[in-house]
């Protein structure tokens, strides 16, 4: 569930993955380097920006985003079959642009996540409005009813409640929260939905990826049922619905965007990473007052460069499936990474912090030295 509000900075990014020139090795072995640095500029393919974005990228995120962009070009799924989905539209929401697109981005994180071993094909209910009354109603129809309080008797976005089985997207939340302030305002309900045009890219990029991300929970939880390891490391259950919700939307757009365009968008631009979630990854493992969203922020670069240079999501299935077995989610991790659990998350601490030190450095500063 999306539990908190991001902090946002606008600015700035379209180059294609080619011209990202690289000469290091893609191997899992490969040590994080900051340099060489390489400026590179995109334009959002959804949402309004002002003009094009430039970030400089250490050579770390280089390396990633090719990676990346690899295992979104390439993915074949192991089997194509997945879970059914039972839809409820509030009336007034079916023709909205954004389901449109995030309905293609599902379509896609269903391709990418089907595997032999999902064996569990109950039904999953996708409940979509835009008022609270309807997605309460149609929640309790289920015989679900979630525990709301921490959020003021409210679903704010996009939540996978009910032993994962229902997924409940607001999309009032999607288009309107963007400050405490936000929470509650009953007049949002009725606001039409904002065009496409005139959304700035962050939410529009985060909105369509709505459906994808809360599947990615949903998947989750299908092999595993009762069996499910409870000491998952919230950072990577909520970076890997990200990174699957950005990869959804590569594919899904045809090549209008680029894995390149999700990393500056969401890992660059999303948050000031500057002064937010400076703590250790190992902090974001549990949920508590203190992660304020970077479960998200940091889990996604985390989860980046676990895929990207660990073997990509066939060995996260594999940990997945381990887990299920042991019990025991660290344990699993030193199973099929063969290091801990720990090492790693040091390991993402020198990735983001090489992020961190090129987005410190700045598209000017650096231009000089050009």
């Amino acid at each position: 569930m999306r539990k908190f509000l991001y902090t946002f900075v606008i600015a700035v990014t379209c180059v294609s993955l080619n011209n990202i020139p690289t000469s290091a090795s893609t191997t899992s072995g490969l040590p994080e380097n900051y340099s060489p640095t390489r400026v590179v500029t995109i334009r959002p393919p959804y949402g309004y920006s002002p003009g094009p974005i430039s970030v400089r990228l250490s050579q770390s995120e280089i390396v990633a985003i090719r990676q990346m962009q690899t295992i979104a070009d390439k993915w074949a799924p192991e089997v194509n079959i997945h879970a059914p989905i039972k839809w409820y539209i509030e009336p007034g929401t079916e023709n909205s642009p954004t389901l449109a697109l995030a309905k293609q981005a599902l379509v896609q994180a269903q391709y990418l996540l089907s595997r032999p071993q999902l064996t569990d094909f109950s039904e999953t209910s996708i409940i979509i409005g835009r008022t609270q009354r309807f997605l309460k109603k149609t929640v309790a129809e289920h015989n679900c009813f979630p525990n709301l309080d921490f959020l003021n008797d409210t679903f704010l976005m996009g939540a996978t409640i009910c032993k994962r089985r229902v997924i409940v997207i607001n999309f009032t939340g999607y288009f309107y929260v963007k400050s405490s302030d936000d929470l509650g305002v009953a007049s949002h309900e009725t606001t039409p939905e904002p065009a496409l045009e005139i959304t700035p890219y962050l939410f529009a990029d985060r909105n369509i990826a709505s459906l994808a991300h809360e599947w990615t929970h949903r998947v989750r939880r299908l092999p595993s049922e009762n069996l499910f390891a409870h000491n998952e490391p919230l950072w990577l259950a909520e970076g890997m619905a990200e990174v699957v919700g950005g990869l959804s939307i590569v594919k899904a757009s045809k090549g209008r965007k680029t894995y390149l365009d999700f990393h500056v968008v969401r890992l660059r631009k999303f948050s000031d990473l500057q002064t937010t979630c400076r703590a250790s990854l190992t902090q974001y493992r549990n949920r508590s007052s203190n992660v304020s969203g970077c479960e998200y922020l940091r889990g996604a670069a985390a989860v980046e460069l676990l895929l990207s240079r660990f073997g990509g999501i066939r060995n996260v299935n594999r940990l997945y499936d381990d887990s299920n077995l042991t019990g025991d989610f660290v344990q699993s991790f030193s199973n099929v990474y063969h290091m801990s659990l720990r090492a790693f998350e040091l390991r993402a601490d020198k990735y983001m912090s090489y992020i961190r030190r090129a987005d410190h450095a700045g598209v000017k500063k650096a231009a000089i030295s050009q």
